[in-house]
């Protein structure tokens, strides 16, 4: 009998082997195994489709295999006569044995949980013998130990081949369910008493309980849960559970072993993927998160690397792969999950000659498994300490180093934080005492700031610069660091004689630390570079905290610092990365900002964070403000002029018209109304959030009005309902104007502010069900929106228990992200886009198609460029990737592979014109956060390429060739140059998550716009797709830019203009540089912006327009920065420095900006009175800007202008030395 196995799973491929053996030694002739590991790539796909075809039987099981495994076995397993016995999901319908015919539709009985029945529907009793067969074939693989291979074989042979007599052991005894066991012996204990019969109960000690996979499929955890228990009995008294069943199944169990007296865990382990309660299978993970929630300690998922050796792990910068971070890193964020630190990972392989297949099996790493159970004895101290003997240690940031940014950090207020921080932990008795957010300031700024500008009062504290590297120990991190930072060159924060300045401050048992820069003040630009190490003063901050200090906490204040940013891997750590290194053992608590799940989790998977989130601060209506608001008023008497008296109106329309060109906006009535209306309502944040604080009633309301403005869940956008309320159909609603759209909105407010002002029933304030539907939702929203859960979680952090997980992003987008407080975690890449995302993205196609054809005589263009994030992606669900799925033409459709998203191409009869070439630029945390989707975007672009369609049709395929003909012209391979030819994702390298624009433009390290268009296309030109991470290919991404027509970004954020973030000229302007350059002429720069009532493409002039009129012009805006001192004039700074970036990269930031922009902050001496007495060195910063800007042509000031800026200079200067402060 010829059987052929295809199989990802190293045990049954071990056992099959040695089976094999077995049978030429006790039964001759008895005929032939061939062996395929389909965890390795595809490799001669003919010797495949030779031995299958000529096999009697066939065992199939693709669980973890490449696609191609798929591809390549579909047709020959669709006539394939013989014995197919899927031990997967794929191929499942095709199953068959003997005279037993799967039903099409249903699943096989795989799972050891499922009992040895045939399906329904299987009458013959030949048929129900061969399911009853199949079945325990299924669940004897799954197994794989003792004889369940020679099980398998063996029936196989005595059954369906030619060996009737064969004497066919039975395969290992099943005992499906959850059992409290013992790894080291493989024993299982039918109750708790017989468990503590055999092993000697806890007696005081913490408990831990230890889930793993009693099962040897896909990879025999037992053994690496052995070593654990045993690591980890040093500190604590060890419950194993082995769970031998679905995931759903389990969890009512172990929450029952788990809830007997004296047995109640302190700490739960699991080496188990996926969800806890759901699996590839399904399940009910909202159960599971409920059981998590009811044990309430914290979720520990260390990783078991099953597809690589420690050793390849250890030299490689991106961890796992995509569908690795899916199911050992995503799935369990979604629970809670933290300390997803690699324990094990497989052997090197041992080659087996005669069967051309590599074996391994998992094997402990052992300093790994040191970690993991140095962080649980760090997580148990904590829970066994009272309040008053624990060390916290709070860590502020200060980058770029020096005076102006001291303390900041994203939508919150950092020192006012810190300081109720410090009386929220006094009240609860920690031993400390409560200071204000000012005097927390002035004693970090006597001294404690990283690299000042100016001489400070006192000096930080030194620590021997041999004593931290004793401290520490780790003499190959300390190497690598001085290579990198070598004695005789620049080292930020060292005295005369080498050692470590430790800027800090104490009240009792909290500090108050000042994260070290990446780098030296002259040279910001390693901030977030994860290429170079740290200097040395970084690692002897954290060695001082752990080992000096002693701190019992780490709690970083805020979004975000740089340690997560140190060299390190994307994703599964190990001790040698320095993020792990800096925490150590020590439990690391960060408060992150709801908003930035994408962020939040790098600190989680690279620190080890525990994540407690932080709120945004209120968004309302930006309105309209000086100008503007006059301006509004001069077209409403325009209005009702015209109206009135058309021939008398004339006057008033010059004055319209004069008045919109002083304000930069366009002068025709009708565009100018929409555009006010755009203004107007545009929600913009009102100063920063301070941690813990709540909304009150008024800011509550403005949250619900936004939501309610925007659309939430079923309901459509409050003008939507208001209009269909009116009488309108859905036809009518799509061709409202702006001002149209604005009285509606404007109902929907006042319904909204009925609701909340109100105690009366809906229908009694309501007449019509859309009305009360709305009523009903705000009312809802307002609970939602009234407290949050902040102070809760952080106690829970700092107390050693669980943190409950719950989804990131924008409030007014998705107001389920409220209450804070919970940990982060990211949307789920397997749904993106969304339906609504989809339908958004494909609007945003049809615009920025629309404005170049309205630019170019209706002609289409062939290829864009698109700027996709991680954060836009988690925020918005996927609109820029359907954006691009929607330029090429394809669409979401069933999938082709059980468990993954499905897309089909649409054919070009139904597309609205001819298919548009995407080259995509995509950050850093796409690339880490969202793996899947890279791999499929390529698939997207290379099935598309290869339509045989005419060049005008897809020009997608016509540059594919073309680009394929010049690599061969250059010398490279065929297979090389098919497989580039229609690669279309760029991004930064593996070790970084932005292109470093931002620290050249900060620095002001570069000369003209070539050199930014340079740095930009060397940061991003590395390529990704199924089957290249990040390589470089010389000229590939340039000659992508030179066929670029248009450059456009997506604005999703409503706390961000393109204005208020640095990586808005990063991106959108350092590839429209980038193209500018590599064509010789520049293109449109376009914005979509989807934050308002619908979809608005502009120039991005106009939207740094909006940007500037919605914050940095707007006196609401201002104000409620400057009501936060020091942080709110460097928020000003900054948003200075992201214009002149803007103006440096797309060239488009007109004069008028930065006149504005001096006027109101420099030019008012009331202003710069304020700006000077909250932080004098953010405001000689704005200044410095400004200056620069005229010095490099990039904004013509007039001569009192600059007089202005340098005196501001001149003075801020002296007024710090006259302070005392002697510059340097």
């Amino acid at each position: 009998m010829r059987i052929v196995a295809i199989t990802h799973y190293p045990g049954a491929l071990r056992c099959f082997i040695d089976t094999a053996a077995h049978l030429d030694r006790t039964v001759p002739g008895w005929g032939s195994l061939t062996l395929f590991d389909s965890a390795q790539p595809l490799g001669d796909a003919d010797a495949l489709a030779g031995a299958v075809s000529s096999a009697d039987a066939v065992i199939v099981d693709l669980m973890r295999s490449d696609p191609a495994w798929q591809d390549a076995l579909a047709p020959i397993l669709d006539g394939y006569p013989g014995h197919l016995l899927p031990f997967g999901m794929q191929f499942a319908g095709q199953t068959r044995l003997g005279q037993f015919r799967l039903a099409p539709g249903t699943m096989p009985p795989m799972m050891l949980g499922a009992p040895p029945e045939p399906p329904r529907g299987v009458d013959d009793s030949q048929a129900r013998r061969d399911a009853m067969t199949f079945s325990r074939l299924a669940r004897a693989y799954r197994t794989m130990r003792g004889g369940d291979a020679l099980f398998v074989l063996g029936t196989l042979l005595r059954d369906y081949g030619d060996q009737p007599g064969l004497d066919v052991p039975e395969p290992s005894p099943q005992t499906p369910g959850v059992h409290l066991a013992d790894p080291a012996t493989r024993a299982r204990y039918a109750s708790a008493e017989d468990y503590l019969a055999a092993h000697p109960g806890p007696e005081g000690r913490p408990v831990v309980a230890l889930l793993y996979n009693g099962v040897s499929y896909p990879t025999d955890p037992e053994p690496v849960a052995a070593r654990l228990a045993e690591a980890l009995s040093g500190d604590a008294w060890v419950l194993p559970v082995a769970i031998e069943t679905d995931a759903a199944s389990a969890v009512d169990r172990i929450l029952e072993l788990c809830a007997t007296p004296g047995l109640e865990p302190d700490l739960v382990v699991t080496l188990m993927s996926f969800r806890f309660g759901a699996g590839p299978t399904g399940g009910d993970a909202d159960h599971g998160v409920a059981a998590l929630n009811r044990l309430g300690v914290p979720y520990l998922s260390p990783i078991l690397l099953t597809r690589t050796t420690a050793e390849e792990w250890l030299h490689h910068s991106n961890g796992l792969g995509p569908s690795e971070v899916l199911v050992s890193v995503m799935l369990p964020e979604f629970d809670g999950a933290i300390n997803q630190i690699p324990i094990a990972a497989m052997t090197p392989p041992r080659h087996d000659a005669r069967h051309r297949v590599d074996t391994a099996e998992l094997q402990v790493v052992d300093e790994q498994l040191n970690r993991l159970v140095g962080r649980v004895r760090g997580l148990l101290r904590l829970r066994g300490l009272a309040n008053a003997d624990k060390r916290v240690c709070l860590i502020g940031y200060d980058y770029p180093a020096g005076e102006g940014n001291l303390l900041a950090a994203s939508q919150l207020d950092v020192a006012e934080s810190i300081a109720a921080i410090l009386a929220e932990l006094h009240r609860t008795g920690y031993r400390t005492q409560p200071v204000t957010a000012a005097r927390l300031r002035a004693d970090l700024m006597a001294g404690q700031v990283n690299s000042p500008a100016y001489l400070t009062e006192v000096q930080p504290l030194t620590y021997p610069h041999r004593q931290a590297q004793a401290d520490l120990g780790d003499h190959q991190a300390w190497d690598e660091v001085t290579r990198a930072w070598p004695a005789d060159g620049p080292r930020p924060m060292v005295d005369s004689d080498g050692d470590y300045l430790i800027p800090h401050v104490e009240y009792g048992n909290v500090l108050v630390g000042v994260q070290p820069g990446r780098a030296p003040e002259v040279d910001d630009a390693l901030a977030h570079d994860n290429t170079v190490p740290p200097h040395p003063q970084y690692l002897a901050y954290y060695t001082w905290l752990q080992h000096v200090w002693r701190a019992d906490v780490i709690v970083h204040v805020g979004t975000h610092g740089t340690l997560e940013f140190l060299k390190s891997k994307e994703n599964a750590v190990s001790v040698h990365d320095f993020p792990d290194l800096m925490v150590g053992d020590i439990p690391h608590v960060y408060l992150y900002y709801a908003g930035n799940p994408a962020e939040a989790l790098l600190a989680r998977r690279r620190s080890h964070a525990t994540l407690v989130s932080y709120q945004p601060p209120v968004m309302t209506s930006g309105g309209l403000h000086d100008e503007l608001e006059e301006l509004a008023e001069a077209l409403a008497a325009y209005r009702r002029s015209h109206a009135m008296t058309p021939q008398s109106s004339e006057d008033q329309l010059a004055d319209l018209r004069q008045r919109a060109e002083r304000a930069h906006l366009p002068t025709d009535p009708d565009q100018l109304e929409g555009e006010l209306e755009r203004l107007r309502a545009q929600l913009i944040p009102l100063g920063l959030h301070v941690f813990g604080s709540h909304w009150d009633a008024g800011e509550v309301a403005y949250m619900v009005a936004g939501v309610i403005g925007n659309g939430v869940g079923d309901l459509a956008p409050g003008y939507e309902l208001m209009a269909a309320a009116d009488g309108l159909d859905a036809e009518r609603i799509h061709r409202l104007n702006e001002a149209e759209i604005a009285r509606y909105d404007e109902a929907a407010k006042r319904l909204v502010e009925m609701a909340l002002t109100s105690q009366a029933p809906a229908a009694d304030l309501a007449g019509d069900e859309t009305s009360q539907a709305v009523i009903v939702r705000a009312r809802e929203l307002a609970l939602r929106f009234a407290a949050n859960q902040e102070w809760e979680f952080l106690h829970r952090a700092l107390s050693g228990r669980h943190v409950e997980a719950r989804l990131g992003g924008d409030a007014i987008r998705n107001p389920e992200v409220l209450p804070s407080g919970a940990s982060l975690y990211q949307f789920d890449p397997r749904q993106v886009p969304s339906a609504l995302a989809a339908r958004r993205g494909a609007e945003m196609a049809a615009q920025v198609v629309e404005v170049y054809r309205d630019g170019h005589g209706g002609a289409w263009p062939s290829c864009v460029g698109l700027v996709l994030w991680g954060l836009e992606t988690t925020r918005t669900h996927g609109e820029t990737y359907a954006q691009v799925m929607s330029l090429i033409g394809v669409r979401r459709a069933p999938s082709r592979r059980p468990g993954l998203p499905g897309w089909e191409v649409i054919p070009r009869e139904e597309l609205p014109g001819p298919r548009v070439d995407v080259v995509v630029t995509i950050s850093g945390f796409f690339r880490d956060l969202f793996g899947t989707l890279v791999e499929e975007l390529d698939d997207m672009f290379a099935t598309v390429a290869a339509l045989d369609e005419p060049d005008e049709i897809n020009p997608i395929a016509a540059r594919t060739r073309q680009l394929r003909q010049h690599l061969l012209d250059g010398g490279m391979t065929e297979p090389e140059a098919r497989e580039l030819s229609h690669v279309r994702v760029f991004g930064p390298p593996p070790e970084l998550y932005a292109t470093g624009l931002t620290d050249v433009i900060d620095t002001g390290n570069w000369s003209s716009t070539t050199d930014l268009a340079e740095h930009f296309t060397q940061g991003a030109q590395h390529l990704y797709s199924r089957h290249r991470h990040g390589e470089k290919v010389p000229g590939l991404y340039r000659g992508h830019l030179a066929d670029v027509q248009l450059v456009a970004q997506c604005r999703s954020s409503n706390e961000h203009h393109i204005t208020d973030l640095d990586h808005y000229f990063e991106f959108l302007g350092g590839m429209s540089a980038g193209v500018a350059a590599a064509r010789g002429e520049a293109v449109p720069t376009l914005v979509t912006d989807t934050t308002g009532r619908r979809v608005h493409t502009a120039t991005a002039a106009d939207a740094a327009r909006a940007g500037l009129y919605a914050q940095l012009l707007n006196p609401a805006w201002v104000e409620a920065m400057l009501a936060h001192g020091h942080q709110g004039v460097g928020e000003i700074a900054d948003r200075t420095t992201n214009l002149l970036g803007l103006a440096a990269t797309t060239g488009e930031m007109a004069d008028w900006m930065f006149d504005a922009v001096c006027d109101r902050f420099l030019g008012d001496p009331e202003m710069l009175r304020r700006l000077r007495e909250a932080n004098p060195h953010a405001t000689a910063a704005i200044a410095g800007r400004l200056l620069e800007a005229n010095r490099r042509d990039l904004w013509q000031a007039c001569e009192e202008r600059i007089d202005t800026l340098e005196n501001v200079q001149f003075d801020t200067d002296a007024g710090l030395e006259g302070a005392g402060e002697t510059g340097n």
